[in-house]
């Protein structure tokens, strides 16, 4: 198992502990009620799944403090070996791919994985930033008609 699952784990599992414990609780005192019940089990739910969404921002923050280079191949193996099924999420690690690419002066690798990008689960945020980065890789590569395709959507 990756280390990410076992993380993963590390959260279920004291959530499943917590509702076996409310439930042996519940059927040996008759202190609680149905409803009362209903209210622990959604608040333990929602302690690992807030659990889960801390220790995600915390892989992300720690993600930005890389260098361009580090953080081109952390998202080349999140969108090689997690994200592949999910098109979104790829397309997004095309984007930060291309961008680390392009600060890392490699634009012809910057243009391949900007090919790869399917625009269409894009928000308007995205897609600006997609533009752009075609603007820059197209200047780069002296191609002026795909330079004035590019600034006109981006515009």
């Amino acid at each position: 198992m990756r280390k990410s699952d076992w993380a993963k784990w590390l959260i279920v599992i004291p959530a499943m502990l917590g509702i076996v414990l409310v439930t042996y609780v519940d059927r040996i005192t008759d202190i609680w009620g149905f409803g009362a019940f209903i209210c622990q089990l959604i608040a333990i739910l929602e302690l690992a799944y807030g659990m889960r969404i801390a220790m995600l921002a915390q892989s992300r923050k720690k993600s930005y403090r890389l260098t361009p280079e580090e953080r081109h191949e952390y998202a080349q193996y999140l969108y090689e070996k997690q994200y592949q099924r999910y098109p979104a999420v790829a397309n997004q690690m095309l984007l930060v791919m291309a961008r680390m690419s392009i600060l890392l002066d490699n634009y012809e690798r910057a243009t391949q994985e900007l090919e790869d990008i399917c625009i269409d689960k894009f928000n308007p945020a995205q897609l600006k930033v997609y533009y752009y980065l075609k603007v820059v890789t197209a200047v780069v590569a002296g191609d002026t008609e795909g330079l004035q395709e590019s600034q006109m959507r981006y515009g």
